[in-house]
């Protein structure tokens, strides 16, 4: 858990609220009830510190009436409307973080203070195979809510485990995309031959022909037999 109180609390007007450019918006963010953001998280622009960032936008620690709060700021150099992303992410919850405030240039949701899906790597196999059949289980959520994601088949940075599975970051999401979530997760956790993929695949001992075959199978018709089958699979 974050020990905020360790934590600068910044003002919108004094934080680099805006990236790479400037911006007008600092009075909407205030108006919106965002009381400042802290200076902490693993990346950083100069000597503040952020949670993320990304092509589209920064994602601080922040206040908001009273509460801790993840808040994404639309980079100056993207023409993005982040209400389309809000919009995405309230239907994707609570597989998503929770969407408090949304505005065209910034979201204030849920911070998420869960280890990210890198953290399997620790679990004996019979955690693993459970965590790992819960992350499909929330993509299969996503599935049947017609949301394709877009960024789970690099799940090391979109996925997140804790009380619950969250996927963050749902720029790239889509309504109009046919939704490939448990596919890409089972590519992205499973199937590839990058080393976290191999290590889970053979602490599981999980025969890749077959689950490949059942991931094929789910692609084509993913209804909920094909999706118990592929969970059958992995044992």
């Amino acid at each position: 858990m974050v020990r905020v109180g360790e934590a600068e609390l910044v003002g919108v007007r004094r934080a680099p609220i805006c990236y790479p450019g400037q911006c007008d918006f600092h009075g909407e963010l205030e108006r919106a009830g965002v009381e400042g953001v802290y200076n902490f998280g693993r990346r950083e622009i100069g000597k503040f510190r952020l949670l993320g960032a990304g092509f589209r936008g920064l994602v601080f620690l922040a206040r908001w009436r009273g509460k801790v709060v993840a808040l994404k700021v639309r980079r100056t150099d993207c023409p993005c409307d982040m209400r389309k992303e809000a919009r995405i992410q309230k239907l994707a919850w609570p597989v998503a973080p929770k969407v408090y405030y949304s505005h065209q240039d910034f979201i204030v949701m849920e911070f998420i203070p869960y280890p990210g899906v890198e953290s399997v790597l620790e679990m004996e196999a019979k955690e693993l195979r459970e965590t790992i059949k819960a992350v499909l289980v929330a993509g299969r959520a996503l599935d049947k809510k017609g949301i394709d994601h877009g960024e789970l088949v690099r799940p090391w940075k979109h996925v997140r485990i804790g009380d619950r599975v969250v996927f963050l970051d749902f720029g790239s999401a889509s309504t109009m995309r046919k939704p490939s979530n448990v596919t890409s997760l089972l590519s992205g956790l499973l199937l590839k031959p990058s080393p976290p993929a191999y290590w889970i695949a053979e602490k599981l001992k999980v025969n890749k022909a077959e689950l490949l075959e059942a991931a094929r199978r789910y692609k084509r018709s993913p209804s909920e037999e094909a999706f118990e089958h592929i969970l059958k699979v992995l044992g």
